[in-house]
């Protein structure tokens, strides 16, 4: 084991450092590592997957209230859609709801009734128990000023 791992306290710790960082480990562990590209435009793409050692671990792009019919005006139709767009894209990576681990929500101009209507569209498409890791951010505005929320996740499977 490399001198400079010597401090780390923990031996399970050290003993995971010195084989990403022994000789040729960047190699194996590259080598291991699947990537999936899914729903893809040309400015960016709705899920990346990758698998590695059996597990897969897919990364949401936000997902916002954007439907065949345009975006809603309201909050609540909007959490809801936005919410529907995300649980609709984990099918398409083959994982469910059950699956999310991290949220990660951006809500314009956050105050305690817009945090209850998403509290309540979070319920009705990701009704898990426990729930996941979860963060709400206020922000000022979305990449359209239509748009008033936007939903990241990250979930993770067993690779098939």
């Amino acid at each position: 084991m490399p001198k400079s791992l010597n401090r780390i306290k923990s031996p399970v710790v050290a003993a995971m450092m010195a084989l990403l960082v022994g000789a040729g480990s960047n190699r194996v562990i590259a080598a291991e590592l699947k990537k999936e590209y899914i729903n893809s435009n040309a400015s960016y793409t709705h899920v990346v997957t990758v698998t590695s050692n059996g597990v897969k671990t897919l990364y949401l792009s936000g997902q916002i209230a954007l439907g065949d019919e345009g975006t809603p005006e309201a909050f609540a139709e909007q959490a809801d859609l936005a919410f529907a767009n995300l649980v609709s894209q984990l099918h398409d990576a083959g994982a469910s709801p059950e699956d999310v681990v991290k949220l990660t929500t951006f809500i314009v101009d956050l105050n305690r009734e817009k945090m209850g209507l998403f509290g309540e569209a979070r319920s009705k498409h990701l009704a898990v128990n426990p729930p996941p890791a979860s963060t709400v951010i206020g922000v000022s505005a979305l990449a359209r000023d239509a748009f008033k929320i936007e939903i990241e996740a990250i979930a993770v499977v067993g690779a098939e």
